[in-house]
């Protein structure tokens, strides 16, 4: 639950609107951010707003209508919402309704909620430490293959060569153009990647392809990026990313229809990928 100040301070401004109908629509595409981070899905998200902005007990029939969700997936919908104490219920001359809470109460279930998380943070923090050591004594080691899915899970695969990375260094094959053209992954978050895997002096060597566009953009950063960059001829061409540190190697792909990543843990893999990085990397001139 990590909402920031401006993130609450959208939603104050959003909820005491005098016709958030009418809102900018910045205003509501944050609405829908701080939704999203409260772990609504996009069709409950679209129910809770116009509940929230009707202000009315609403039937079925109603919302279902005027939010083109169906009446069998709504039913499902609300009762989500009833259980996060987001939406109540009451019988209205015998049909049942729904309306949304009040518009100020919202700030303060987002606070509860970043509290709870907190507060859950700290006891997987306690809990972590007894689960890896469980996983290393628990009988034969076989390689443990990890998949992320979509763009957050491509970050949350990245988060790992930061925080898993005794080391402090990583041995890569970048393929230039695709990193840099798909465009999945905004440039925004690729800077506070690497602005964070600098801060926590981890260094980058990379063997990298030559970019049709940007034939020296990658190795210009090198001082500024923590990275030492040797180039691949041209014609050698790759559309991943392949990170190794540790025993580890993660393949990313970019592609912008399905971004996904693969983490393999396994000693023996990561010591070839090392040596084959090592002998591709004497060939080439700095």
């Amino acid at each position: 639950m990590a909402l920031d100040k401006s993130q609450c301070f959208v939603v104050i401004l959003l909820l005491n609107s005098d016709n958030s109908m009418h809102a900018p629509r910045l205003m509501q595409h944050n609405l829908n951010e701080v939704l999203e981070h409260l772990g609504l899905s996009a069709s409950e998200g679209q129910v809770f707003t116009y509940l929230l902005e009707s202000g009315r007990a609403e039937r079925i029939s109603t919302i279902s209508k005027n939010t083109k969700v169906n009446r069998t997936t709504l039913y499902g919908i609300l009762k989500t919402l009833s259980k996060r104490g987001l939406v109540s219920s009451v019988e209205d001359g015998g049909i049942l309704t729904y309306r949304s809470i009040q518009p100020h109460l919202l700030v303060d279930y987002i606070e509860r909620s970043r509290e709870r998380l907190s507060s859950d943070i700290e006891r997987v923090r306690d809990i972590v430490p007894v689960i890896e050591q469980v996983r290393k004594t628990g009988g034969k080691a076989y390689p443990a293959i990890q998949y992320f899915d979509g763009v957050e899970g491509l970050k949350q695969a990245y988060e790992d060569t930061i925080r898993n990375n005794s080391s402090k260094v990583i041995y890569g094959f970048t393929g230039t153009d695709t990193v840099l053209s798909e465009k999945s992954i905004d440039m925004d978050w690729i800077e506070y990647y690497i602005a964070r895997r600098k801060k926590a002096g981890v260094e980058f060597l990379d063997i990298a392809t030559a970019s049709k566009n940007e034939p020296h953009w990658i190795k210009a950063r090198d001082s500024k990026d923590f990275r030492l960059t040797k180039v691949l001829p041209p014609g050698f061409d790759f559309d991943i990313e392949l990170a190794i540190y540790e025993n580890k190697i993660l393949i990313a792909s970019f592609a912008k229809e399905h971004p996904l990543a693969v983490l393999i843990e396994d000693e023996k893999v990561a010591k070839t990928m090392k040596e084959l990085f090592r002998y591709i990397d004497s060939t080439l001139s700095a």
